[in-house]
């Protein structure tokens, strides 16, 4: 895979970020994540994570998932480290049980968590789409999402939903965001190779409110 800045395609200016799954054309379904540190300490308050996404048009039928993106907020409770991830992915997949559906990385049980589907809403490819999460690191909760562009102008209340503390063997804290994206699965090589672009634009990380 590759992560790059790219002056293919750009949401507002001349550069953008490649995020491009199996660039090479392996036999392999790769998960590419674009990742940035924020603070080298984990965060409280109430945190906003907006960014602009666009699907390449030649690989648009090609992705298992992406635009997906998120928040990783490692904090100690005294005795270990443990990770928040606020993430949400687009699931690009035609084979999904629901193509063109939206997962939330959701508190199933202490300490786990997993991907749960809360929208089916297909993004086309070659436009772009601004897409918002925001959470509450207080009370371990998401709060809203939203997805807008291209006649779609959705916003959802996801405060049902908890972020799991998580324990993944981090020794710090940290607070980092990510981008990401993932080829189709191609059944061991055997489908044949396939590649996977998403561009990402005008991102925005915002904390608006605490204590």
């Amino acid at each position: 895979g590759e992560v790059a800045r790219s002056r293919r395609v750009a949401s507002n200016g001349r550069y953008s970020l490649l995020v491009w799954a199996n660039r090479l054309q392996s036999t392999y379904s790769n998960h590419v994540i674009a990742n940035k540190q924020v603070s080298e300490v984990g965060q409280s308050g109430r945190w906003r994570y907006q960014l602009r996404a666009y699907i390449a048009p030649a690989t648009g039928a090609t992705g298992q998932a992406g635009p997906e993106f998120s928040m990783q907020n490692t904090r100690t409770d005294g005795i270990r480290f443990l990770t928040s991830t606020a993430g949400i992915q687009y699931r690009a997949s035609p084979y999904e049980q629901q193509p063109g559906s939206w997962a939330i990385w959701k508190e199933d049980q202490t300490e786990l968590a997993g991907w749960q589907v809360f929208l089916v809403q297909p993004i086309a490819a070659g436009k772009w789409y601004t897409i918002v999460v925001e959470a509450d690191y207080d009370a371990n909760r998401y709060i809203r999402f939203r997805l807008s562009g291209h006649g779609i102008d959705i916003s959802i209340d996801l405060t049902s939903y908890s972020i799991a503390r998580e324990a993944k063997s981090f020794e710090r804290e940290a607070f980092w965001i990510t981008l990401e994206g993932e080829n189709l699965w191609n059944n061991c090589g055997t489908a044949g190779p396939f590649e996977y672009v998403v561009y990402y634009d005008q991102v925005k990380l915002h904390q608006f409110g605490g204590n």
